[in-house]
């Protein structure tokens, strides 16, 4: 597990916008630079899924404040 990787690439979905709509939009190009495995690729893939059935597909702080503890602590 590339436990460094997704921790890159889930406080980049916080924190940069741009980097958040590319990752929503064009999953393979926002991934592309990050050495993940191919359950945590689909894993991140799938956090548009679980954003898009808030009230705004956007991802914000409540949404990343559910997901970041299960990344956090190895849970993949």
């Amino acid at each position: 597990m590339s436990y460094e990787a997704v921790q890159a690439v889930l406080e980049r979905t916080v924190t940069d916008p741009t980097f958040r709509n590319q990752l929503f939009s064009h999953p393979d190009e926002a991934l592309a630079e990050y050495q993940l495995t191919a359950e945590e690729s689909g894993a991140l893939r799938d956090l548009y899924v679980d954003a898009s059935h808030s009230e705004s597909a956007a991802l914000d702080r409540r949404e990343t404040k559910k997901v970041l503890p299960f990344w956090l602590t190895g849970g993949l």
